[in-house]
């Protein structure tokens, strides 16, 4: 496989992870939200400390946040298709009859530019 395979397969599995992480992020907000909110109505029912609430917490926020970061760094599969046209451009353009075209439309369009200069 090319690099232009592994982008277009790319661009289809980015759409997967970032779905997936949307989804753990939810169960982890769920799951996580209840857990605090069971931490914190049992210690305020024993009228102890908060200290299991926050370590709870301090173990869902980044977790979450880690999740979230990765749905939101991921590019979009319309940005990897166009990285991968951008690809296959560049080795158009820098393929040999590109080069030689490339010179003799530049001698076309020069020449064009003097004879509609000169005819001024």
């Amino acid at each position: 496989m090319n690099n232009l395979s592994w982008l277009i397969y790319a661009a289809e599995v980015s759409e997967r992870i970032q779905e997936a992480c949307v989804f753990i992020t939810f169960v982890i907000g769920i799951i996580g939200g209840a857990a605090l909110l069971v931490a914190f109505i049992g210690t305020l029912a024993e009228g102890g400390k908060l200290r299991y609430p926050v370590v709870a917490f301090l173990f869902w926020l980044p977790i979450t946040i880690l999740s979230l970061g990765g749905a939101w760094l991921l590019p979009s599969s319309k940005t990897i298709y166009m990285i991968a046209a951008s690809e296959a451009g560049a080795q158009v353009v820098t393929s040999p009859d590109a080069v030689e075209m490339m010179g003799d439309l530049k001698a076309i369009i020069k020449k064009r530019l003097k004879a509609e200069l000169e005819g001024k």
